[in-house]
């Protein structure tokens, strides 16, 4: 790049403004101005609309580019439209004036020509800096509080709206789609349905979360049942002030549904935790149903065996203490056999795995949030690895260069050329920036290579299949959680005559034998949709537990 040339830094404050073009176009007409006084070319470097108060360059790419521009010495003259275009941050705005004073850059700005080498003009720049970060301090309240302002308006403070809401006029509205959901939600949960049973059915309406994805996790709804916004009322806390604002919005669900929903989630809750306790793990227990007389299987797990087992006997025979007549196998349920509990375990494992492989729902699912993230990553890194492309070729020049004067010191100490009154000291003080370099470099290098090895396209499929295959080595406890989220219910059956097991899985997602269709096989390109599959999987003679007898088995 030519010496003589004026490099224009432009930047405002807010996608708004930068919307508007009126301050970007301002800046660099007068940018150009300038550089055609002095008699320079120019360059444009135009960072757009981004905030500076809270910058610490990894939202700032063109200055990062810039700076890395300047640290290779082809910056002579830097022109920006004021100082806080650069920066408003005291951190980052002390690095930028570091590495301009450094690399003898002449700033040149609507309030004259600086050159931060002089003394003078140095301790200008500093107090103008400090006014700058002064006046945005004062900025930045007055946002704060006219935003509190607005809340105690009713307006919304902002960030994503709860589900079954909208923003029109930045204020909360009904989503009329989305708000018949969290209202059957809440009917659902107070007629005694599960959680569980509340996903099946947000699934079987093809109800997508707010990620654009048909698995809901157990703790999302849970999250919608416990909102007391769908009342029509929320509070808003200001961290600065410790001030809190209750805020009115539509109302979705009345004071009395709500609140006879949430104390049955208290008393579902101590339940789960007084009466369920166990002292083993089991991964299906809980996900497994008799299918012949619709009890929870329970689980038993001792030195000589380990079972799932229908509890039937325990639950309806043992507690009739004023039954009279003896226990017989068979008798109130046919599910006179245990089934293995490892075996079990691992065949529903490997079954759903395979499925969930297989399944162009899930896969398309992925797809969408792998894509999503890459697009985030890669917008900057072409800038980023220019960046450390030239950070690496300087720090090597500077480590060649201690390298070299180390060899010239030390050859001269043998040939006694030179006389120093301490060289040892000189000789660590050499080494240890040396090393200070290298290890800089280094950081350098890794960063470099991390971000050229994500910067190509990424297969989604492999990610998608290897994703997959990880869960081969997640924990147990993971696995359950994994499976909790795709299946709804197992049902057990047992089959006399042929004295095994089978099972029915009941899927919370219609993926199994789901379908990508193209809407033009001949042009892929053209798109494609995804043909919904069978919710239910059949799984015929699974193992029986040897002494199987549930006659003298307790609820685990």
């Amino acid at each position: 790049m030519d010496k003589d040339t004026l490099h224009i830094y432009t930047r405002v404050s807010s996608l708004v403004q930068s919307e508007d073009g009126t301050s970007l176009d301002t800046q660099k007409d007068d940018g150009i101005k300038k550089a055609k006084e002095l008699g320079y070319g120019y360059k444009v470097w135009n960072e757009g609309g981004k905030s500076s108060s809270h910058d610490d360059l990894k939202n700032r790419p063109v200055l990062t580019e810039l700076l890395a521009e300047i640290d290779a010495g082809k910056v002579k003259y830097l022109y920006v439209y004021n100082t806080d275009r650069l920066s408003r941050n005291e951190l980052t705005w002390s690095m930028i004036r570091w590495k301009i004073k450094t690399n003898n850059v002449v700033l040149i700005s609507n309030s004259g020509v600086m050159d931060l080498s002089n003394p003078i003009d140095n301790l200008m720049i500093g107090v103008l800096s400090a006014i700058s970060q002064y006046d945005n301090n004062i900025r930045t309240e007055r946002s704060r509080r006219g935003k509190l302002e607005k809340v105690k308006q009713g307006f919304y403070h902002g960030g994503p709206p709860p589900f079954g809401y909208e923003i029109k006029g930045k204020k909360l509205v009904i989503n009329k789609k989305e708000s018949k959901f969290v209202q059957m939600m809440f009917e659902l949960y107070a007629n005694g349905e599960s959680v569980k049973y509340i996903r099946k059915k947000l699934s079987k309406h093809n109800v997508m979360t707010r990620r654009g994805n048909l698995l809901w996790s157990l703790g999302s709804i849970e999250k919608i049942l416990k909102n007391p916004i769908y009342t029509g009322t929320y509070v808003y806390h200001d961290k600065s002030t410790k001030t809190s604002v209750e805020v009115s919005c539509p109302i979705l669900i009345d004071n009395q549904q709500w609140d006879y929903v949430n104390k049955k989630r208290t008393k579902r809750g101590q339940r789960k935790h007084q009466i369920n306790r166990t002292t083993h793990f089991y991964m299906l227990r809980d996900m497994m149903e008799c299918g012949h007389c619709g009890q929870m299987m329970s689980g038993r797990i001792s030195k000589t065996n380990n079972h799932y087992y229908c509890p039937h006997k325990e639950r309806k025979w043992v507690k009739e203490v004023q039954s009279e007549s003896k226990w017989e196998r068979g008798n109130g349920c046919t599910m006179i056999r245990s089934l293995n509990i490892t075996k079990t375990d691992q065949v529903v494992w490997d079954t759903v795995i395979e499925i969930a492989k297989q399944s162009k729902i899930l896969r398309e699912s992925f797809r969408l949030e792998v894509l999503e993230q890459l697009y985030a990553n890669r917008k900057n890194k072409k800038t980023v690895l220019k960046r450390l492309s030239k950070q690496k070729k300087k720090l090597m020049e500077e480590c060649d260069q201690i390298e070299e004067t180390l060899i010239n010191f030390q050859v001269s100490q043998l040939t006694k050329k030179i006389e120093l009154g301490n060289p040892e000291k000189i000789k660590n003080k050499l080494e240890q920036q040396l090393s200070e370099y290298k290890c800089q470099l280094q950081e350098v290098i890794d960063q470099h290579s991390n971000f050229e090895s994500e910067i190509g396209w990424v297969d989604w499929l492999d990610r998608y299949e290897s994703d997959i295959e990880t869960k081969q080595n997640i924990t147990d406890e993971e696995k359950r959680e994994f499976l909790s989220r795709l299946i709804d219910k197992i049902f057990v059956f047992f089959d006399k005559d042929k004295n095994e097991h089978s099972l029915q899985i009941e899927f919370s997602v219609p993926i199994v034998s789901d379908q990508l269709i193209y809407n033009n096989p001949d042009k892929r390109s053209d798109g494609w949709k995804i043909q919904d599959g069978e919710r239910t999987h059949n799984i015929d003679r699974l193992p029986i537990s040897k002494g199987g007898r549930p006659s003298n088995i307790n609820v685990a």
